[in-house]
């Protein structure tokens, strides 16, 4: 077959769109280009192919145009996606959730096990109402305040909440912002959208069974972590100090690596903060000691007191300490409102400071406190982190001031993950975004109005009255969504115009030929499954749309069975990876999680959540 023959050939279109989906499907999953790039490179390709290669029906009637690829960003369940995420935000801001909070933790300190208990339950029931990415977020520091008081490590806790949060989201239509793609995708199928509580049935015994096994299973299955400042102190009795060097320090001009820097007292240091730059041990070059340096040690408490002690103290503009590990109240170094103190902040999504250093940042300046290290994805980064651009998810491990910590509260990119069993305070406009909220959601489980159209208005309304302004509304939208979603409907447009989806339902229908049709489905949720925890759930569910309508179409079942599964399996099936859902990146750093714990939680709960629908879907379709 010569060159053109190949380009003309009738089955090229279909090829080369499951070509773009491999190439897409590995770039999604290695992140070896941001993912805004990726889905450009993806809606690029699908342009030029089809441009090219012009796909044609039989009266030569184009099948495919440029353009179609585009219709993703007009589509209305990106709209309503949209919307909700600043609706997400407006809650997140005014502290909507926080009577609740309250509540939460007065019943911690009568029984914690029940506080637990009572978190999970509401955080399953709130996600299925509130996109669950803010819901995780306002409740995280309750589970730390909560684990505080069983005495147990955030790494028992911090899983367990987000898949909660998952669980909950399948329950409504506004649940995750999967759900609604999935019923754009109907439309753009020619088929009726889904209905506000289609679902819910199925969703309700999955999270059921979900949270017998969060609550009673795998609490066992995780693991006891000691906090990320334990990577920076050793994690015994240590205690971390800050150290300013006063003016006529008889320090100023000798060698941070100078040996006797500190006599005979057994000190580490760990960093040398000069202005914005930050020098962190093991030092790769002599650095002379400046007026203003504040350099951070870690050491004994007897060894920080003969240092700053003395008639004669003037090398240090003395900075008081925090105890890592006292063991008893008469052992813990006496604290006052502007001693310093170690904290880690989440930075959140829609953060400012995504994609900013920590220079760039101006830390040091602007938030009066040093950042000892940087958690990625369970991994502690502390050399050269004043070069390294946040991303969502990170954690901070950060020194200062007690009252200059209590500031950091205040800030919307961040949350402090301290302080959480102080009284939460009260937001004015925490009513009216509650009663905007319920407005949005009863129009659309009412049928007044479609949910793109609610949410919107609602959108719109919570800036209007003043809860949110503008600038704080834009950056609760997810521009990598935007062009996810973009990429994710190209693809699944193709898939179904080239007749892709057809082929895969045939072979996988051939495959199992004389199966009932619930178990073709089962082995359809297995394949997504596995998929969801490679990429986004969104993008699992995108690609597969098509092809589960028509699989049910080929065996004659009730298409319902099939898109759930869709949902079901792209919601749930991401458990067993911080990559395929963003709650479970989130809470990778406050957990010191790393990837393995994921598989080893996630994997009984993904089979078991495929065994309950495979069993629901058996008698109930």
């Amino acid at each position: 077959m010569d060159f053109m023959s190949f380009l003309t050939h009738p089955d090229i279109h279909l090829w080369a769109t499951f070509g773009l989906i491999a190439v897409a499907i590995y770039f999604y999953a290695t992140e070896k280009l941001p993912l805004i790039v990726t889905s450009c490179c993806i809606l690029s390709a699908l342009m030029l192919l089809f441009h090219f290669m012009p796909l044609e029906n039989e009266s030569g009637k184009l099948l495919l145009k440029s353009g179609d690829f585009f219709l993703g960003f007009s589509n209305e369940a990106l709209l309503a996606v949209l919307a909700l995420l600043i609706l997400g935000q407006a809650v997140t801001r005014t502290g909507s959730l926080n009577g609740l909070s309250k509540l939460i933790l007065k019943t911690s300190k009568i029984s914690p096990m029940l506080a637990v208990v009572i978190v999970l339950v509401l955080v399953t029931t709130i996600s299925g109402f509130i996109n669950d990415t803010p819901t995780v977020v306002v409740f995280m520091p309750i589970m730390l305040a909560i684990a505080a008081a069983l005495n147990v490590s955030a790494s028992k806790v911090m899983i367990p909440l987000s898949y909660a949060a998952i669980l909950g989201g399948i329950i409504t239509l506004v649940g995750s912002s999967t759900n609604l793609l999935v019923s754009g995708s109907l439309v753009s199928l020619g088929m009726e959208p889904l209905g506000f509580f289609d679902f819910t049935l199925p969703a309700l015994f999955i999270a059921g069974v979900g949270l017998v096994y969060i609550i009673f299973i795998l609490p066992h299955l995780l693991p006891n972590r000691a906090p990320i400042a334990d990577e920076i102190t050793g994690g015994g009795r240590q205690f971390v100090a800050q150290l300013e060097i006063a003016d006529n320090s008889e320090l100023i001009g000798k060698s941070i690596k100078s040996p006797d820097l500190f006599g005979e007292e057994d000190i580490t240091i760990r960093m040398l903060q000069r202005r914005e730059q930050a020098y962190l041990a093991p030092f790769e070059r002599d650095i002379p000691i400046a007026r203003g340096d504040i350099i951070v040690v870690v050491a004994t408490r007897e060894s920080i007191k003969n240092l700053v002690s003395g008639d004669d103290n003037s090398m240090f503009r003395t900075r008081s300490t925090m105890p890592q590990d006292a063991e008893t109240e008469d052992e813990e170094i006496e604290t006052k409102p502007s001693e310093s103190a170690l904290c880690e902040l989440l930075i959140t999504p829609g953060s400012r400071l995504i994609g900013q250093n920590i220079e760039q940042i101006g830390f040091h300046q602007n938030y009066h406190t040093i950042v000892m290290g940087i958690q990625r994805k369970a991994r502690m980064i502390t050399s050269r982190m004043t070069e390294i651009r946040l991303a969502s998810g990170d954690v901070l491990l950060v020194m200062g001031t007690r009252d200059d910590l209590r500031k950091l509260r205040d800030s919307s990119d961040m949350v402090v993950m301290e302080w959480a069993t102080e009284d939460l305070p009260s937001k004015k406009f925490a009513f009216r975004v509650n009663m905007v909220f319920l407005a949005v959601i009863g129009t659309a489980a009412t049928g007044v109005v479609p949910i793109h159209m609610g949410a919107f208005v609602g959108a719109l309304a919570v800036v209007l009255m003043g809860c949110l302004n503008v600038r704080q509304a834009l950056r609760a939208i997810e521009a990598p969504i935007i062009f996810l979603v973009a990429a994710g409907l190209g693809l699944s447009i193709a898939l179904e115009r080239t007749g892709g989806a057809a082929f895969l339902a045939t072979q996988l229908v051939d495959t199992m030929a004389g199966a009932d049709p619930v178990f073709v489905m089962s082995a359809m949720f297995l394949l997504i499954a596995v998929l969801t925890n490679m990429l986004s759930n969104n993008a699992t569910a995108l690609l597969f749309t098509p092809i589960a309508v028509n699989t049910a179409n080929k065996l004659g079942a009730p298409p319902e069975m099939f898109i759930y599964a869709v949902i079901f399996a792209s919601n749930c099936c991401s458990l067993a990876s911080p990559i395929g859902y963003q709650t479970n990146l989130l809470v990778m750093g406050p957990g010191h999680y790393k990837f393995k714990d994921y598989m080893k939680a996630g994997i009984p709960l993904v089979i078991l959540v495929w065994i309950t629908y495979t069993t629901f879907s058996y008698f109930y379709f």
